[in-house]
């Protein structure tokens, strides 16, 4: 059996599929944990900003669970090519959130983004058939 027919390749596709969905269920309903404690970041002195930074927060949840759900739909139809695309288009924005974390505080790309980006991107090459 070649590996990139491999039910193994879709089932790791599953489990990866549901972490955005458990950080965005998080930063959904407890966006000031995420903005502090998970990514650090400074919550802003007025009441006013901090409103726009937690629905911000909230904003960025409802998109990690629509690229898990995305993923889970497409592991669910069994179409491993879909799913490989939808995990290529993770590893783009866990790249591009990575060097929001460093601008924002100097730290924390590498250890709450970019170390998904190689396993986002290889999973999804080898179910498209890319390596």
């Amino acid at each position: 059996m070649a590996f990139q027919n491999s039910p193994l390749l879709m089932n790791v596709g599953l489990v990866v599929s549901v972490l955005p969905i458990g950080l965005g269920s998080l930063a959904l309903f407890n966006p000031h944990y995420m903005f502090t404690k998970m990514f650090e970041f400074p919550l802003p002195a007025s009441k006013a900003d901090q409103a726009v930074a937690l629905n911000n927060m909230r904003s960025f949840g409802i998109r990690d669970i629509f690229m898990g759900g995305a993923c889970l739909g497409a592991w669910y139809r069994g179409d491993k090519e879909f799913l490989g695309y939808l995990l290529l288009l993770g590893a783009g924005a866990a790249t591009v959130d990575g060097f929001a974390q460093k601008g924002a505080v100097g730290h924390g790309q590498w250890t709450k983004h970019w170390m998904f980006v190689p396993l986002m991107a290889g999973l999804g090459a080898a179910l498209m058939g890319l390596v």
